[in-house]
């Protein structure tokens, strides 16, 4: 575990600056529309600090992309292939150095519209008291809408990432296979998760709050759904990531 967790620290420290960088320009923009609030028509402030989530996919799929190719750019991979660690030590370190950075990017950036956008925060719930709207409803979406947010980053990753490992058996072209691998990939899993989904019906449904318009009124509703396809997901993207961790550690070579 002391090995994991030195592997892992090596990772985080490989993305400190990216870290610093972003952190800087979130809060260089928050700062921004925090001065034009009184410029600007109201809500548009609000509304484009919302903007750097956006782009967040994007780092999301040039980190992924890169997790293991800038060491075989750099002609460092010999560090990666001879280190004893298993292959799903090395890749669960990249994965959970990542999703350090990006869920401290992304609280970071909520963090900010909560402290910059308070007064129309505020004018906003008096705004749902008026429609009589349960805040306890309100809290729980939007901690659901982090969640998958996460989730689906996530689960890009680790697509991306396999993705990218399987064109690391050629010299060239690497960028383009990458992106071929990862159409197919995400069509066969969304077809097997379909077919798998139907050997998980026994697994417990879920329910998801949301807010239905009621005549003047918003009230929450419960929406159920099943888990048997959340679940193959979840099973297929764990396969993938393990047959990623596999190949760099037996298939790929200095």
């Amino acid at each position: 575990m002391r090995a994991w967790w030195e592997l892992y620290k090596k990772e985080l420290y490989t993305l400190s600056f990216l870290l610093l960088v972003v952190l800087l320009l979130i809060f260089a923009w928050n700062l921004f529309l925090f001065f034009k609030i009184d410029v600007w028509p109201k809500g548009i402030s609000f509304l484009l600090s919302f903007l750097p989530f956006n782009f967040f996919p994007l780092i999301v799929l040039w980190q992924a992309y890169n997790s293991y190719q800038q060491e075989w750019k750099d002609e460092t991979n010999y560090f990666i292939l001879s280190i004893p660690r298993r292959g799903w030590e090395i890749g669960l370190a990249k994965i959970a150095a990542f999703m350090t950075f990006f869920i401290t990017v992304s609280l970071f950036a909520f963090i900010l519209i909560l402290i910059f956008q308070q007064g129309l925060i505020k004018e906003i719930m008096e705004r749902i008291k008026e429609y009589a709207i349960d805040m306890g409803a309100i809290y729980r979406i939007v901690l659901m809408l982090i969640f998958v947010y996460w989730i689906t980053a996530l689960g890009v990753y680790i697509r991306v990432q396999f993705s990218q490992i399987f064109s690391l058996f050629y010299s060239r072209f690497r960028g383009l296979i990458t992106i071929i691998v990862f159409i197919i990939l995400n069509y066969f899993m969304i077809r097997l998760g379909f077919i798998l989904s139907r050997f998980f019906r026994w697994c417990p449904e879920i329910t998801l709050e949301s807010l239905n318009l009621s005549g003047p009124f918003f009230t929450s509703l419960d929406r159920v759904i099943n888990s048997g396809f959340i679940v193959a997901s979840m099973l297929l993207h764990a396969a993938i990531f393990l047959l990623g961790s596999w190949i760099i550690e037996k298939h790929l070579e200095v």
